[in-house]
């Protein structure tokens, strides 16, 4: 693993599978030690840590029980609070659905595949989330 320099220092991940949200935890952890990181299993989960967590950025399953992760969104849309979180959608669709009209209404930044590749998912989102911030800062 390399240790990358994380544009991001405060993580929310909403996955509702335990084994792939332990996997996404460790390989964050070991590649961006310095970043806080909180879980959530759904949706509605995520609605309530994020009264006491602000995250930099959501990495956030597709589909998940209670809540959605597009329902989860568009309920981040409609609070000033969570309004302007870039997120990251995480789902094993991204080959068989389009996300762009998601992607360009609301604050999605992007859309990383499932299964995750250990080697490639820091840098992925690090990549993700540079573009992100280059586009804003033009």
């Amino acid at each position: 693993m390399t240790n990358t320099s994380f544009p991001f220092r405060r993580i929310m991940v909403v996955e509702d599978e335990p084994f792939l949200l332990k996997i996404i935890s460790t390989v964050l952890r070991a590649d961006a030690p310095e970043v806080d990181i909180v879980l959530a299993g759904d949706g509605v989960e995520a609605i309530e840590k994020l009264k006491e967590f602000t995250p930099d950025l959501l990495l956030v399953d597709v589909l998940m029980p209670n809540m959605d992760g597009i329902s989860f969104v568009k309920h981040l849309q409609q609070h000033q609070a969570t309004a302007d979180i870039p997120v990251i959608f995480a789902t094993a669709m991204a080959e068989e659905v389009n996300f762009q009209p998601i992607l360009k209404q609301h604050n999605v930044v992007g859309v990383i595949s499932k299964p995750y590749s250990v080697e490639t998912l820091v840098p992925r989102l690090t990549q993700m989330v540079s573009e992100y911030l280059d586009a804003r800062s033009v």
